[in-house]
C-alpha cells in the first residue's frame, strides 16, 4: 500500500512538473509602471546602461499611416519621463504638454540632449546643456507643419558636432544642421519622407536614411555625409521601409525593417530585410507577413538584434541579423509591438534585456534572453587577453582551433604552404576591432604583429584613455582594462 501512495504521489508530483514546463522555458515579459500606455520612444542613455528615457503620451501618434496624423490639443502629451534604475520606477514628466518623438543625447557631451516635439500643430528640435534637466522652451528650432522623427550626430574632422535629423509629412524628410539646428538644412535633391537614418558605427561616412513614401520609397545611402545619395534597392521595389541598421559587425551588412500600404491604405507586413553589399540587394530574413517598426543592436556585442514587429511581438537574433527567433510570451496578445531597446549590459553568460513599447499598453521590460543560434562560445574559453589591465599594448592568443574556422577560404594558398604559414597567413587576414563602453569603434587593425610560432597578436594601444574596453576578433568579444 506504501509504495502504490509513492507511486501516486510521484505521477502527480511529475505531472505538476510538467504542467509548468511552458513557464520555465517561455520567455515572459513584465509590464513596467510610470509611463503612459502609447509609447513614442524608449532612449536609453549611451554613458549609463540603468539611465531609460521614455516619451510617451495618452493619445496615439500612429507611425504605420501613409499620411501621420499628429495630435494637436496640448492635452495629453506628456513629454517624456527618466528612469535611473532600468525602468523600476520614472521621474515626474519632463515637457509636459509636448509630444515627444525622439531624444538625442550627445556622445561627445553627454549634458547636450535634442529633443524632436510636437505641440499644436508646429513640430521642431528642442535644447537642453544641462543633461535633460532643463529645456529652452521658448526657441524651438527647425520648426514647420512637418515632423522630426529622428536626431543623430557626428564630430566631424574640425572637432564640430554635425547634426542629422529625419522627417515625415514632408517630401524635405532630409535635415543637418552645423550649429545645433539654429540653421535647419535641407538636401533639395532628395524628395523623400522618412521615420528613420542612422550611420555606420563601422565608417562615421557611411550614412543610411529609409525612405517611407509612395515614392521614392527604399534604403537610400550616402559616403558624403549626405550631400549625395545612392539606391539600388533590388529586393525592396514597392516596399515602404520603416526602419534601417547598419551592423557594428561588417560594413557591408544593413538591416532594414519594411511593410508595403496598397492604395486602399491596407497595409501588408514584409518582415526584416538583410543587405550584404551595403543596401545594393537585399533579401527577407526573418518576422515574414509582419511590419517592422523598430530594429535596435546590442552596443556592446553586435550579434544580437532585436526587432518590433508589430502584432507577432518581439523578435531577437543572435545572428548578427542573419536568422531570427520569436519571443513574445509575457507581451499582450494582438497588441502591437512598436519600439525596442537593448541596454549594453553583459550578455555573455545570463543572456540580453530587450525593452519593448506596446502601442496602447505601455512599457514592457524581458527577462535574461537566449537565442538558440549556435556562437562560437565554446572555443572562448580559449582565446586569452594580456597584460590585463594593460598600460601600453595587449597580445590575443588564438588557439589553432580558432584560426582554423576563422578563415574558410585559403584557396590563396599553394599546397606545399605549411600548416604554421598557412596559420599565420590566417592571423594576418584577420581584422581585430576595439571598442569603448559606448559601442563606438576606437581601433581598427589588421593583425600586423602576429608571429606564426606563438601565434599571438600584439596590439598597441598607448593612445587610447584609461577606460574599459571590448575586442572583437571575428564574432569573439573579449574585453579588457587600459590604466
Amino acid at each position: 500500500m506504501k509504495k502504490l501512495i509513492s507511486l501516486k504521489l510521484n505521477i502527480i508530483i511529475l505531472s505538476l512538473v510538467f504542467l509548468s514546463l511552458p513557464n520555465l522555458f517561455s520567455q515572459q515579459w513584465t509590464k513596467l509602471p510610470g509611463t503612459s500606455l502609447y509609447l513614442n520612444g524608449i532612449f536609453i542613455s549611451p554613458q549609463n546602461p540603468q539611465m531609460i528615457m521614455v516619451s510617451s503620451d495618452d493619445i496615439p501618434t500612429d507611425f504605420s499611416e501613409q499620411n501621420i496624423n499628429f495630435p494637436y490639443f496640448g492635452v495629453g502629451q506628456n513629454g517624456f519621463r527618466i528612469s535611473t534604475d532600468a525602468g523600476n520606477s520614472f521621474g515626474d514628466p519632463i515637457l509636459n504638454g509636448y509630444s515627444v518623438y525622439n531624444i538625442h543625447q550627445s556622445v561627445e557631451n553627454s549634458n547636450l540632449w535634442f529633443a524632436s516635439v510636437r505641440k499644436f500643430t508646429r513640430g521642431g528640435v528642442l535644447l537642453s546643456s544641462d543633461g535633460g534637466k532643463n529645456w529652452d522652451t521658448n526657441n524651438l528650432k527647425c520648426s514647420g507643419n512637418f515632423q522630426i522623427t529622428k536626431i543623430i550626430s557626428k564630430m566631424n574632422e574640425n572637432n564640430q558636432l554635425e547634426l542629422y535629423a529625419s522627417a515625415a509629412n514632408t517630401d524635405e524628410g532630409f535635415r543637418y544642421s552645423f550649429n545645433n539646428f539654429d540653421e535647419c538644412l535641407t538636401n533639395e535633391n532628395l524628395d523623400i519622407q522618412s521615420l528613420d537614418l542612422a550611420i555606420s558605427p563601422l565608417d562615421k561616412n557611411l550614412m543610411f536614411i529609409a525612405g517611407d513614401g509612395f515614392h521614392n520609397s527604399g534604403v537610400y545611402r550616402s559616403y558624403d555625409n549626405g550631400k549625395t545619395w545612392f539606391k539600388d534597392s533590388l529586393g525592396l521595389q514597392n516596399k515602404r521601409v520603416l526602419c534601417v541598421l547598419p551592423s557594428a559587425y561588417d560594413k557591408a551588412w544593413v538591416l532594414c525593417g519594411v511593410d508595403s500600404i496598397d492604395l486602399n491604405k491596407f497595409r501588408y507586413g514584409k518582415g526584416i530585410y538583410l543587405s550584404q553589399d551595403t543596401g545594393k540587394t537585399w533579401k527577407p530574413v526573418g518576422a515574414f507577413g509582419s511590419t517592422v517598426f523598430a530594429l535596435a543592436q546590442h552596443p556592446l556585442y553586435p550579434k544580437f538584434i532585436a526587432a518590433a514587429c508589430d502584432r507577432q511581438g518581439v523578435y531577437l537574433s543572435g545572428s548578427f541579423g542573419w536568422s531570427w527567433e520569436r519571443f513574445s510570451d509575457g507581451l499582450p496578445k494582438d497588441s502591437s509591438v512598436r519600439q525596442v531597446a537593448i541596454p549594453a549590459i553583459d550578455s555573455t553568460k545570463d543572456g540580453i534585456i530587450v525593452y519593448a513599447g506596446v502601442f496602447g499598453d505601455g512599457l514592457y521590460k524581458s527577462g535574461r534572453i537566449k537565442t538558440n543560434v549556435e556562437t562560437v562560445e565554446k572555443q572562448d574559453k580559449n582565446i586569452n587577453i594580456f597584460p590585463n589591465p594593460a598600460k601600453d599594448y595587449i597580445e590575443i592568443f588564438l588557439p589553432e582551433s580558432f584560426l582554423q574556422e576563422s578563415q574558410s577560404n585559403t584557396s590563396f594558398l599553394r599546397k606545399e604552404e605549411s600548416h604554421s604559414n598557412m596559420s599565420f597567413l590566417r592571423m594576418q587576414e584577420s581584422e581585430i576591432k576595439i571598442f569603448n563602453i559606448l559601442g563606438e569603434c576606437v581601433l581598427s587593425t589588421p593583425a600586423l604583429s602576429a608571429t606564426p610560432q606563438e601565434g599571438n597578436l600584439r596590439i598597441e594601444i598607448s593612445s587610447l584613455p584609461p577606460s574599459l574596453y571590448y575586442v572583437r576578433v571575428g564574432v569573439w568579444v573579449g574585453r579588457f582594462i587600459k590604466f
